[in-house]
């Protein structure tokens, strides 16, 4: 049985260490079959910081953070270890998610870091809060795969960006369909492109 989980997160800055996860948004894939879809906009805790910056590229605002009602760290650290946990048996070594996403290695970093930040004693934050009983590694990068593929035209290619790698393959019309403005429009597009170049 194959199990993947597509992640794509909207951070506060590149750090994972003082920079929080706004946004997690993901789907959850069974023998090639979706079961769940999930997407939490995140309440910033106290001991992170967010970047102007990031909050241009991910198109939130101070403003929107501070006034939704957005649950905190450890509301979807709880909700999301319960959907795997529907999955996944973590004491389980031969049954894992391929984590999956376009520049995954990004997603993964603040992934392994939401899980420290809610460890709930000194032996969990050490392992990373079992993240490790719950994900393959390696972790499955969609932006690799592309570069693989495209590897011949690459140097016509103005960037390597989700919806640039898209829009090359598939076209405009359909890329015309993606809402690029959201991490679950970046999951429908990881996901399409992910089966694409495998022929999953």
């Amino acid at each position: 049985m194959t199990k993947i989980c597509y992640i794509d997160v909207e951070t506060g800055g590149t750090n994972p260490a003082i920079h929080p996860v706004l946004q997690l948004s993901g789907k959850i894939e069974i023998d090639g079959k979706t079961t769940e879809k999930f997407n939490w906009f995140i309440r910033c805790p106290d001991n992170k910081k967010v970047e102007p910056a990031a909050l241009e590229v991910n198109h939130l605002t101070e403003e929107s953070i501070k006034s939704f009602d957005l649950p905190t760290y450890n509301e979807v650290y709880w909700k999301f270890t319960d959907i795997l946990n529907r999955y996944v048996d973590k004491f389980n070594s031969t049954d894992k998610f391929f984590f999956c996403g376009y520049n995954a290695h990004f997603d993964d970093s603040f992934m392994r870091q939401f899980f420290i930040d809610n460890a709930v004693d000194e032996k969990s934050k050490k392992y990373g809060n079992y993240y490790g009983s719950y994900f393959w590694t390696p972790i499955l990068d969609v932006m690799q795969l592309a570069a693989f593929a495209l590897a011949k035209e690459r140097q016509s290619m103005k960037d390597f960006k989700l919806n640039t790698v898209f829009r090359y393959i598939f076209g405009d019309k359909l890329a015309d369909e993606i809402n690029w403005h959201d991490a679950l429009g970046d999951i429908e597009a990881t996901e399409k492109l992910f089966k694409a170049l495998t022929r999953w």
